[in-house]
């Protein structure tokens, strides 16, 4: 059975049209300011995961540093277990 990881270009097409999406949605959520939090997270985790989880490759498409990205996804694991019992 064929699935969409044995179509490098198709991966690199989702991702990008996922990263674009997220950057119309951080740049539409306040002009002239930052995104909100939850807008923010939504992007960085929708761009990870089109493209296989290398922060990187999200970061050159969010055009934001990679460091930035490893900082949100340790702050949103924290979150998780916080809120979890």
């Amino acid at each position: 059975m064929l699935a969409p990881d044995h179509f490098p270009t198709l991966r690199a097409v989702a991702a990008d049209a996922a990263a674009a999406d997220a950057r119309r949605r951080l740049g539409r959520a306040h002009p002239g300011q930052h995104a909100s939090p939850s807008i923010e997270r939504e992007a960085i985790l929708r761009t990870l995961e089109a493209v296989g989880g290398s922060t990187s490759r999200a970061a050159a498409l969010l055009q934001i540093s990679a460091r930035k990205i490893q900082y949100k996804v340790k702050e949103y694991h924290e979150e998780e277990a916080i809120r979890r019992p």
